[in-house]
């Protein structure tokens, strides 16, 4: 896959995701599990693509998706913050 529509792919999922979870208390509570449900699928998937990608760039490394799910995925946060949370993820997984 390109890295271009990898990055595309990445941002769209992120902002569908977002579009839901805005939507999702308006809902009754049935719709809302779908809501949640979809958001899972769309975040599992997005993960999967990454991994692929970066497989596909790099073949002898493992990613780890604890990581992958923070890299570039909030764009509610400042830069900052998304360093924090990394090397948070970091740290446990040297411990």
């Amino acid at each position: 896959m390109e890295t271009a529509i990898m990055e595309e792919l990445n941002r769209s999922a992120q902002a569908f995701t977002e579009l839901l979870g805005k939507i999702e208390p308006q809902l009754p509570a049935t719709e809302s599990e779908s809501i949640r449900n979809l958001q899972e699928l769309v975040r599992k998937l997005r993960i999967k693509l990454l991994t692929l990608e970066l497989k596909r760039k790099y073949p002898d490394i493992k990613p780890d998706p604890e990581l992958l799910e923070l890299v570039g995925t909030e764009s509610r946060i400042s830069l900052k913050e998304e360093r924090e949370q990394i090397r948070g993820a970091l740290e446990r997984k040297l411990e």
